[in-house]
């Protein structure tokens, strides 16, 4: 829906450009507020899970849509063509980076990831609910407060409920909880896995949450 009214938006302000012959100084305002946007994209290259791709593919619509303007228009003005297409670059790079990255909206539909990730590895023990000890250790690949990609020397099936103990530094006590895998698949020396949290405490949440704050800021 929200895409939509993007679309919309820019379709009849390029409409309204064309039958009204807007001044020249407020034409090229735009210009200048897209090419400020797709350069300030660019501050987010180093994150691009924070993209919703979605609204990725809409603002390309509305740069699509303007630089068509602009080039209806480029005997009265190249300068605005020049820089609506900088504008388009500086904003390609990051979107490419975006479309790239290893978070993708299949991969969110198909682990059932329901917050951001982040790529942060720690130590872990992996145990199934029927034994009584940990024989199994681990590193996380990336981790969110909803579940989390962890390497494991252990095999675990599809499906099967496992008990984990989550270590963090500065934490005196591990993390504990238990989670369903997702997702399994051979890596080497062991094998990958994608778990989400079926049983984990709101203060253990709120720990993954903070420490995930600080590797955003990293």
């Amino acid at each position: 829906m929200k895409e939509r009214r993007i679309y919309a938006a820019s379709i009849s302000l390029v409409l309204f450009f064309l039958l009204f012959k807007m001044p020249k100084e407020f034409i090229f305002s735009f210009a200048i507020a897209l090419l400020a946007f797709g350069f300030g994209a660019l501050l987010f290259y180093k994150k691009p899970e924070l993209a919703n791709f979605k609204i990725v593919d809409s603002v390309f619509f509305v740069f699509a849509v303007f630089g068509a303007y602009c080039l209806l228009n480029f005997n009265r003005m190249p300068a605005l063509f020049l820089i609506i297409a900088l504008g388009s670059v500086a904003y390609a790079a990051f979107a490419y980076r975006a479309k790239g990255s290893k978070t993708t909206l299949a991969q969110v539909s198909k682990e059932g990831r329901l917050a951001l990730r982040t790529d942060m590895c720690f130590n872990l023990e992996l145990r199934r609910i029927k034994d009584k000890d940990f024989t199994c250790k681990g590193i996380t690949k990336d981790l969110s407060t909803t579940g989390m990609r962890v390497f494991s020397e252990g095999c675990f099936n599809k499906s099967e409920i496992v008990y984990f103990k989550l270590y963090l530094p500065q934490e005196s006590w591990p993390l504990t909880g238990e989670a369903e895998v997702i997702w399994a698949k051979p890596a080497e020396g062991g094998n990958e896995y994608g778990l989400t949290f079926t049983n984990i405490s709101d203060q253990n949440r709120g720990k993954l949450a903070l420490r995930q704050g600080f590797s955003l800021l990293e």
